[in-house]
């Protein structure tokens, strides 16, 4: 999905590295009007920093780009953006980068647009509302590009394959609150969207506005980091972290439709799950069937409350949590999965550690919440062949995973 600069000129050196070539620009100084804003069809450094050349706006530069540009964007701060459709895109997608000297940052995204891969640059929300990236658009990828604030906002609402990955949501140790009546929703909504990847993210902690007539009858906002509302078809979340401290009540992840299509065709793999205000880690709404719902490979340290209706195929393989024994598993399929409890229960191939006072502690994780000791029993707890059919052969840090896996989303690896 990635484009690369026309041309086959070899690039310029400097400093020992090569420049970075690009078909159109953007600068804070540019202008979006006539000859000052243009395309060159060979792929060379940027020609005006001063802004004789330069376009001002991202989608007027998307506009002018062939399939396979590249747009540089010199660094500075920019105002929200917004980058619409245009007709006939179509693969090789259009590359947006900063330029090699310096940042790039933007108070706010939209993509409308297709094919268009965005790398490197920060959605700065600051203390402001309604603010974040905002997507409807189709083969979308945002490639390091962190969404900061405690107040940011990711909404993906329509389209087709598009990818978040090495980035972050939020800021670390945050303890702001998001402010009901002020367009502050839950930090990620998704609906009527298929083939989603997100993939090698941190959600820092979000916190929920209390005591305030505004949130509704309780007068508390129900926070949940993602909530999946309803049509979201093929969405793999993999290789993220859930940092602890959050404010989500209701959990982490809550799928529940509200009258459109069930969300179906859903995979977690290498997950981590921390501790958040209320006691679930995934919530599966009783509103919707689950459908080709498989979880492998993670860690949640709250509960996980599976009360949607019918299940078609739902498979647990190679997790770490807590797991009562009187819960039942008909209906599902379990695989070498490792729980704590204080009696052992009964699913498939999967095992409990027992431990009387159910705490998680008896995994035994490191400082940081997921990362295994060496004496932990969830070492080759998990399987071989499931491991590499779902992580493709990673644990959650990227490292590989070899023979029988380590259940949760840990490999373990000697210091």
């Amino acid at each position: 999905m990635t484009g690369g600069a026309t041309g086959s000129t070899v690039p310029p050196m400097a400093r020992g590295k090569p420049l970075q070539l690009a078909n159109v620009f953007v600068g804070a100084n540019g202008s979006d009007n006539g000859r000052h804003c243009r395309r060159y069809a060979k792929a060379r450094t940027s020609p005006d920093r001063r802004g004789a050349t330069l376009c001002r706006t991202f989608d007027r530069a998307y506009r002018l780009a062939a399939r396979g540009d590249t747009i540089e964007v010199e660094a500075g701060n920019y105002p929200a953006q917004t980058i619409s459709e245009k007709t006939n895109s179509r693969a090789p997608a259009v590359l947006l980068v900063p330029a090699r000297s310096g940042r790039v940052k933007i108070d706010s995204l939209t993509t409308g647009a297709s094919w268009l891969t965005i790398r490197n640059v920060t959605i700065a929300t600051g203390h402001e509302h309604e603010r974040g990236w905002f997507s409807t658009g189709s083969n979308i990828t945002l490639d390091h590009v962190n969404i900061t604030g405690p107040w940011a906002n990711v909404q993906i609402t329509g389209g087709s394959n598009v990818t978040w990955k090495n980035s972050g949501l939020g800021t670390p140790r945050n303890t702001e609150k998001r402010i009901c009546g002020t367009g502050d929703g839950e930090p990620v909504q998704l609906s009527n969207t298929t083939n989603l990847l997100f993939s090698n993210l941190d959600f820092y902690p979000f916190q929920p506005d209390l005591g305030n007539p505004v949130c509704g009858p309780d007068g508390n906002m129900h926070l949940e980091t993602i909530r999946v509302w309803d049509g979201v078809n093929g969405w793999r979340l993999e290789r993220s972290r859930f940092h602890s401290g959050d404010g989500s009540g209701t959990a982490r992840v809550f799928v529940n439709k509200i009258g459109g299509e069930d969300s179906q065709n859903i995979t977690f793999v290498n997950n981590w799950f921390g501790s958040s205000q209320g006691t679930v880690s995934i919530f599966l709404g009783g509103q919707q069937a689950c459908t080709n719902y498989t979880f492998a490979y993670n860690y949640w340290e709250q509960a996980f409350i599976d009360d949607c209706s019918p299940k078609n195929a739902v498979k647990f393989v190679g997790n770490l949590a807590t797991k009562p024994d009187y819960i039942s598993c008909s209906g599902m399929t379990y695989i070498r999965d490792l729980w704590v409890w204080s009696a052992r229960g009964n699913c498939g191939s999967d095992r409990w550690v027992i431990d009387p006072s159910r705490n998680l502690a008896a995994l035994k994780h490191g400082p940081d919440g997921y990362h295994l000791r060496r004496t932990s029993p969830a070492i080759n707890a998990g399987d071989k062949t499931e491991c590499a059919k779902y992580t493709h052969g990673l644990d959650i840090d990227g490292q590989k995973r070899v023979g029988v896996c380590d259940a949760g989303p840990d490999e373990y690896h000697k210091p």
